[in-house]
């Protein structure tokens, strides 16, 4: 597996349940900017349980595509706790609430491992 692919991993392995993180999000603490398309591939590719690909979305709110379906998305993240209305991941009306950062291990571009902080957007009912 490359390094990318490593990186984006523990990233989303990260995602707590109840909690999503955009591509952009992502692609940003794995320490690959500008890489958000790339990540998104990278998820559609993804069938391991541990990695769960589902609590990444779009920066707009809306839950994207899921290589099981996107209904499946849908269910997995309202099962969890997040408010979907008409595909998009709502709370007060569009406005993420920002919690505090928790810290996971992401190598960036100067240092083979860096501790990074990262706010992880949390959706409740």
């Amino acid at each position: 597996m490359s390094d990318f692919a490593d990186s984006v991993y523990k990233v989303v392995e990260g995602i707590q349940s109840g909690q999503v993180m955009t591509y952009k999000e992502v692609a940003d603490l794995a320490g690959y900017p500008n890489t958000c398309r790339a990540v998104g591939s990278l998820m559609k590719k993804n069938y391991d349980p541990a990695v769960p690909c589902h609590r990444v979305v779009r920066s707009n709110g809306f839950v994207g595509d899921y290589n099981r379906g996107t209904k499946l998305k849908i269910e997995k993240l309202r099962a969890e706790g997040v408010k979907i209305v008409a595909g998009r991941c709502l709370k007060d009306e569009c406005n993420f609430p920002i919690l505090p950062a928790i810290t996971l291990d992401a190598p960036d571009s100067h240092t083979a491992s860096a501790s990074k902080s990262l706010s992880v957007r949390a959706l409740y009912l």
